[in-house]
């Protein structure tokens, strides 16, 4: 399910945490664990990193028409190039195996401008909606930073602790420490803006 970027760099991640856990437990079964104890951190990472480079032109392609199937190909290549090029540098050893350090490193860089340009490029970034509650009294809903029911004049202080909120948007039942909708998306506001 791709309604945005991000949701390519969400994808891929999640591929390479399981292509990582499958990888790290072969060298568990060939080194032994004192190779896991520095390999999985790092390693692991360095698959999610990897993994960018072809999560984020799917995510692309996914919500947009045209030319932007090639780049999920190029990132898949630049992938592989990269995991190839850390592993070879790891398993060569000695001085060669700090050459993964710039890899890991690159890969980072890449990985935050892509996660930003998700967010940029992203359909939600400026839904927001106010968090709204149900006043115990009458039912009504009501803006979250309301002090009383609009309706009938009934103090919202206890459904405020332990009350159904809802989405100002999709009207959602959400739980109380949510920050955004699970429904649409929506940023939720607990106080009005501009204060």
């Amino acid at each position: 399910y791709f309604d945005e970027p991000m949701d390519g760099l969400v994808y891929s991640s999640a591929a390479a945490l399981g292509f990582a856990s499958l990888e790290n437990f072969g060298y568990l079964l060939s080194f032994g664990w004192e190779l896991i104890l520095i390999r999985g951190p790092y390693s692991t990472l360095a698959h999610v990193l990897f993994a960018a480079m072809w999560g984020y032109p799917l995510g692309l392609s996914k919500i947009r028409e045209g030319g932007t199937r090639r780049w999920v190909w190029f990132g898949l290549i630049g992938s592989m190039v990269a995991h190839g090029l850390f592993d070879f540098f790891l398993f060569t050893g000695g001085v060669y195996s700090f050459l993964s350090i710039p890899v890991f490193l690159g890969s980072g860089v890449l990985f935050i401008f892509l996660w930003r340009r998700a967010r940029q490029l992203s359909p939600f970034k400026m839904m927001v909606g106010e968090l709204l509650v149900a006043c115990p009294q009458c039912g009504q809903q009501v803006p979250y930073y309301a002090r009383f029911c609009t309706e009938c004049g009934q103090p919202l202080a206890v459904a405020k602790q332990n009350g159904p909120v809802f989405c100002g948007k999709c009207r959602t039942a959400l739980n109380q420490e949510a920050a955004f909708c699970t429904a649409c998306g929506s940023r939720l506001l607990r106080k009005p803006l501009g204060s």
